[in-house]
């Protein structure tokens, strides 16, 4: 090793078989030609490990000795940047990109709706005769269902035996936490919700927002009794479905909603 090394090694041979695991050793970079230190166990370890048995001060002089980056253009914006050889060989299109936005708009400029139309449909067909399968399942006893979008990506998402809390049939559903089989199950759900907690069916921390404390201290000012009359979140059921109004003013007949 150390004849390898002797240029860049600032200590003699015989100094450095005698010298213990811990000693510091002087070594020439072989980029900058700076001088930099190692421990000897460093040194060997170093050496094992290096394909070229070369000593580098930094990542930038490593990069430059060996040769494994290089300056190249992003193959839409043209603006340099710097890649891995290994990376510019294996690219299909021949170019480089700065970033996966750059490789996006360049690949779209060559891809068709036809091109990308029969690219999903093979996915489809190939994972309909078992050639594609996902590993995101982790319970074998666990029912999933396959969803392939759009673009063609394929996932998986587990289903759940879930109990409707209005009718008490069984259904299945994504999520173990799904109250309601159905819309109409919703619905009626969010009635008995309401007449309990007026405002847990609005998913508010707050009961009331700013804008709409505003407006019913106004019309408060204005001799305007609330419940009597005036009511704030009122629901309505109509056609078995609720609707909600902001302010609703009996006498007048008025709907008054407040939107930001």
């Amino acid at each position: 090793m150390y004849q390898e090394l002797n240029k860049q090694f600032l200590i003699s041979e015989l100094d450095f078989k005698q010298s213990k695991t811990l000693t510091l050793i002087n070594i020439q970079c072989a980029v900058c030609e700076n001088i930099f230190q190692q421990t000897k166990h460093q040194v060997k370890t170093n050496y094992a490990r290096s394909k070229s048995k070369k000593f580098y001060c930094s990542s930038q002089c490593l990069s430059d000795g060996t040769n494994t980056r290089q300056i190249t253009q992003c193959g839409e914006c043209n603006k340099e940047i710097v890649k891995l050889v290994k990376e510019i060989k294996k690219s299909k299109s021949g170019h480089s990109f700065c970033n996966a936005s750059c490789a996006a708009t360049y690949n779209n400029k060559f891809r068709t709706q036809e091109d990308h139309a029969r690219r999903v449909a093979t996915i489809r067909q190939r994972h309909a005769n078992g050639l594609i399968q996902c590993k995101s399942q982790k319970d074998p006893n666990a029912k999933y269902i396959t969803i392939i979008s759009k673009a063609g990506n394929i996932r998986e998402r587990r289903l759940y035996n879930n109990v409707c809390a209005v009718c008490n049939n069984q259904f299945e559903s994504e999520r173990p936490t799904t109250k309601t089989c159905s819309k109409e199950c919703l619905s009626k759900q969010f009635g008995k919700i309401h007449l309990l907690h007026p405002h847990v069916i609005l998913n508010r921390s707050n009961p009331e927002s700013y804008l709409e404390k505003s407006f019913r201290e106004f019309i408060e000012n204005n001799k305007y009794i609330k419940n009597e009359n005036f009511f704030q979140d009122k629901w309505f059921k109509i056609n078995d479905k609720i609707y909600f109004a902001d302010f609703y003013f009996p006498e007048l007949n008025l709907i008054i909603e407040l939107d930001r």
